[in-house]
């Protein structure tokens, strides 16, 4: 498990895992010696408290994955930076998302290639839970704009 926990951020610690109602629930940790913030891209001159993300990742052994990370909240460094505080942000997640990128990725491979209904069954069957519609709201979200003027 401390292997695949690597697999999304070098910097990640694994703590431990339990499996509960036919879930793995993996927990984990930042090491990040001096996070950076997003703002000023100045770095965090301490840590102001602690609170824990849940997200969802690619299934394991045909079994979902959610991971809880605890996260830190950081004390920006920059004096003139308007944030005083910010969250420690991941490669792997953006901003306040429920899934990783690659479990995002994984959906949105599956929907191309069929309709968002069959896409969300294959997906449940392989221990992917979404609906159609947050399918299609993910396809929307990577549709490339069509310059009109070539029409």
């Amino acid at each position: 498990m401390k292997e695949l926990i690597k697999l999304l951020d070098k910097d990640l610690e694994y703590i431990g895992h339990e499996i509960i109602d036919d879930t793995f629930y993996i927990s984990a940790r930042s090491i990040k010696k001096a996070p950076k913030c997003p703002f000023c891209g100045c770095e965090a001159s301490g840590t102001h408290s602690y609170y824990q993300r849940e997200f969802r990742d690619l299934p394991l052994q045909g079994k979902p994955v959610v991971i809880r990370l605890m996260t830190r909240r950081m004390f920006c460094g920059n004096p003139d930076c308007k944030h005083t505080t910010f969250a420690e942000r991941y490669s792997f997640l953006s901003g306040n998302a429920k899934q990783t990128d690659r479990l995002k990725e994984h959906i949105i491979d599956i929907a191309l290639e069929t309709s968002s209904v069959a896409a969300a069954e294959v997906l449940e069957r392989n221990a992917v839970k979404t609906s159609k519609s947050t399918i299609c709201l993910m396809l929307k979200k990577i549709a490339t704009p069509v310059d009109k003027r070539q029409c």
